[in-house]
């Protein structure tokens, strides 16, 4: 083969190559085939390693956080509601799992569902505790930061009844992750209506002026165990929604008093 030719057929090689990834037919060609290798992810259900950690909230009674490399799933039991979120945007998905409904919420506009209300009817205000300090310890096998917190400062003479009911100090656990990023901690923290703080939220137990014990957040237990990655997604024929409240209340209402317990 002589020089001539073979610089003929590395050229034609170059030129087939480039008009290839320029031409848009082929282009779109390329895109639809990586969308329907992606659906087919979705549809299989690929399997990962998730930690299971159940939970029980004064809020939001008997809960379950899913965390993985997929995703994070919360599933509040008595509402029929689960929260979902997935890399790579991690936005906040809220769904009713009974009336197959769901919302997207915008990005950085996710509202806790109870936190909205929930402190205007108890005394019982976990926003005023404030950390104090940290210690490293371990809960239920798990490698933990222990925040020792503090609320209102001790009760005086002539204080009032209601100023006893005021947390006067808290132990939170809080385990660190890099899976789930800090927004998306920080809703869950938002929906359990509990301190922020860097970590997936695990118990909180707080003492108030009374010295009355609390178990506003409590840890069951926590196991590890193969997940389909559709936990993270939201299923098939589900219907979207326009407003968070009308998960609950098929659009006629948007009394958010209804995604309290106890409604």
């Amino acid at each position: 083969m002589t020089r001539q030719l073979q610089i003929l057929m590395i050229s034609s090689l170059i030129l087939t190559t480039t008009l290839s990834l320029s031409d848009p037919a082929i282009a779109l060609s390329k895109e639809k085939s990586n969308t329907k290798a992606a659906q087919t992810d979705r549809l299989s259900g690929k399997s990962e390693q998730a930690t299971i950690y159940q939970q029980q909230s004064k809020v939001l009674g008997s809960c379950q956080l899913l965390v993985s490399k997929a995703g994070l799933r919360l599933n509040w039991h008595s509402k029929n509601i689960a929260l979902v979120a997935k890399p790579p945007l991690w936005r906040m998905t809220v769904l009713n799992t009974a009336q197959r409904k769901y919302f997207i919420a915008p990005p950085g506009r996710f509202r806790a569902c109870a936190a909205m209300t929930v402190n205007l009817y108890r005394t019982s205000d976990t926003s005023i505790l404030k950390p104090r300090r940290t210690e490293k310890t371990t809960l239920e096998g798990r490698n933990v930061n222990k925040i020792l917190m503090a609320g209102e400062p001790a009760l005086k003479a002539g204080d009032r009844n209601w100023q006893k009911m005021l947390l006067h100090s808290a132990d939170y656990w809080v385990e660190p992750t890099t899976l789930i990023p800090p927004p998306v901690v920080q809703n869950i923290q938002e929906m359990y209506v509990i301190p922020l703080a860097a970590g997936i939220p695990l118990q909180l137990i707080t003492v108030n002026n009374k010295s009355k014990v609390e178990n506003e957040l409590l840890l069951l237990s926590v196991k590890s165990r193969t997940v389909s990655a559709k936990e993270f997604t939201i299923p098939e024929k589900y219907t979207q929604v326009k407003a968070q409240e009308d998960l609950l209340t098929d659009g006629t209402s948007a009394d958010v008093l209804q995604l309290l317990p106890g409604n």
